[in-house]
């Protein structure tokens, strides 16, 4: 099999009051909440710690997200997007302040503070009032739902890159990889959510897709149907690219956009489809 040598393959809060667009409106009464409550300047607590210990910045960013079909309207190095968010940068202090900066200067400054045993996010500042639902908060990464608006954001504090010191092969070939986000029409404005890990109502259940590639060339995938499809893999014609080569099917390529040890995202360009990978955990 050919290894090639590796090569070179993002404002917690986006409150879009602010912009131009009048994309967000401010929440209704009900959620006009002033920010006072546990965790906002407890810094003992471990989800302050996580929110306040650095700046966040957005990597991707949905619209009609509780809607089947939810839109992707920003990701990171997408050349397709509907909103510029790469300037977008947000700082939760310890004090309940934190700031938001939408280019080069502050834009907005407010208050926040967890509620509900920390579940949720209020903010209140002068463009209106916001309660954010917590879906994930980590060391590097932060997703939060807004219900009322129907958006979600993913921000990270660091931006994955692809790794240049190991081979694409023993990379891809390490583990089995699953499905976080699985994109329709990825290279129109407003691409297609068809999945994304812990979303309730997905367009397609991909809970159970896999894929294994095996440094003998071989491959074997799950589908969303659950049927098994196995056949041979080669990088193709690009160091950025491989070839699958499903058995009695139509063979199709895949432009690999970001490679480490537990992220694949590629680009498969004769169905306009993207899909983000992650490693499975060995104990699924």
């Amino acid at each position: 099999m050919k290894k090639p040598y590796p090569v070179n393959l993002s404002c917690v809060i986006a409150l879009f009051a602010v912009l131009s667009t009048g994309i967000v409106s401010c929440s209704n009464s009900d959620d006009d909440v002033t920010p006072t409550g546990p965790g906002g300047g407890d810094t003992t607590s471990s989800m302050t710690r996580l929110l306040t210990d650095s700046i966040w910045r957005y990597y991707e960013y949905y619209q009609s997200y509780s809607d089947a079909a939810s839109k992707m309207v920003w990701k990171k190095g997408r050349d397709y997007n509907t909103l510029n968010l790469l300037s977008y940068k947000v700082k939760f202090n310890t004090d309940h302040t934190y700031w938001e900066v939408t280019g080069s200067v502050d834009s907005v400054k407010g208050t926040w503070a967890f509620t509900d045993s920390e579940t949720k996010i209020s903010i209140k500042h002068n463009k209106g009032s916001y309660v954010y639902t917590v879906k994930l908060l980590g060391t590097n990464q932060f997703e939060w739902e807004d219900t009322n608006n129907k958006t979600y954001g993913l921000l990270l504090k660091r931006f994955p890159e692809t790794e240049r010191m190991k081979s694409w092969e023993q990379m891809l070939t390490f583990n089995t990889w699953k499905y976080d986000t699985y994109i329709k029409n990825y290279t129109k404005e407003t691409a297609d959510l068809l999945w994304r890990a812990g979303k309730t109502n997905p367009a397609v259940n991909m809970m159970s897709s896999r894929l294994t590639l095996k440094t003998d060339g071989s491959y074997q995938a799950t589908t969303e149907t659950g049927a098994i499809v196995s056949g041979l893999w080669e990088f193709g014609s690009g160091e950025d690219q491989i070839t699958l080569k499903p058995t009695g099917q139509t063979s199709y390529t895949l432009s690999i956009k970001l490679l480490n040890d537990t992220r694949l995202e590629w680009h498969r360009a004769d169905n306009d489809t993207y899909g983000e990978m992650v490693l499975i955990d060995p104990t699924e």
